[in-house]
């Protein structure tokens, strides 16, 4: 057994709830989420001093609530594994995905949890004992939600189409194999695939037959909204431009406060804060190399205005 290697206690930032009004900076950033506090960190290594302003009590902001996972293509983990992910496949993907009328056709995909814990709130989960107490279920659900969907309902064949549906599945699930949509082939539909009872002879943990009787769950699951991120056009190095795409000087914008990248897509798990981090590194240099502004002499002026 090895001895713990003792870190050293370092000192943090605390906040700066009262004092003198006026303070002089080299560099000021507005907000301490995901974008703010790496650009704050950043400069600060640069030899900067930095003023760091936020509202909320509590530092964080949007990323507060994220799972911390960095989306970055061909990391270096990848690479020593042999993995390949080359630039061209990654621009198709990202452009596949925010400008799909570019590309031949588009495609997304998403995970989540129907059947709930006990104890948590299974609001948007729909029950029925049997397949067609299900559909009389599923049916009253959409019927409530019709002033908003603009009357969606199920087709006359849905009972027929979902019965045969979970017999084909079942089919599958037995063999351990999807022929239809290759579940579980991909660690990546194994990872988000949650965790299984152990099961004699179980070759697919994405794959088991349903039970023959109920109950049986069901939800709605649409479009929604993840996050917001959308502002200020920057250039590849954080300037904020004008209405003439002109850097408009000393003014920086990083994270979901600006136009992203992404454009109305969300690339991939990760993949707001790895390149918000991205770009902060490269404001906070951007911002470094600007030349020094002297503070009186920007009074001066105003005051002569």
């Amino acid at each position: 057994m090895t001895t713990p290697q003792k870190i050293p206690s370092r000192a943090s930032v605390n906040p700066a709830l009262s004092g003198p009004f006026d303070a002089e900076f080299d560099i000021i950033v507005v907000g301490g989420g995901g974008g703010g506090l790496p650009a704050a960190l950043f400069a600060r290594w640069l030899g900067n001093s930095v003023g760091l302003l936020e509202k909320a009590a509590e530092l964080g902001g949007t990323a507060r609530k994220a799972a911390f996972w960095y989306w970055v293509p061909n990391n270096k983990k990848m690479r020593e594994l042999g993995l390949v992910d080359g630039k061209a496949d990654f621009l198709r993907y990202v452009t596949r995905l925010s400008c799909p009328q570019s590309q031949d056709h588009s495609a997304s995909s998403e995970y989540g949890r129907l059947i709930v814990p006990p104890g948590t709130d299974a609001a948007h989960v729909i029950r029925g004992e049997t397949w067609e107490e299900l559909e009389r279920e599923i049916a009253q659900r959409l019927q409530r939600y019709e002033p908003i969907t603009g009357g969606f309902r199920l087709s006359a064949d849905f009972s027929q189409n979902l019965k045969a549906a979970v017999a084909r599945f079942n089919e599958l699930a037995r063999a351990g194999h999807d022929e239809d949509f290759h579940r579980g082939e991909r660690p990546v539909e194994q990872l988000f695939n949650g965790t299984v009872r152990e099961e004699p002879g179980r070759t697919n943990p994405t794959l088991y037959p349903v039970n023959e009787g109920g109950p049986y769950y069901a939800a709605l699951v649409t479009g929604g909204t993840l996050d917001t991120k959308g502002g200020a056009k920057t250039t590849v190095n954080g300037q904020i431009v004008d209405d003439q795409d002109r850097p408009i000087p000393g003014l920086y914008g990083v994270g979901n406060c600006v136009a992203s990248a992404s454009g109305r897509a969300y690339w991939a798990g990760g993949a707001t804060l790895g390149p918000i981090i991205a770009f902060a590194y490269r404001a906070a240099y951007a911002a470094h190399a600007e030349p020094v502004k002297d503070v009186d002499l920007i009074e001066e002026l105003q005051v002569h205005h």
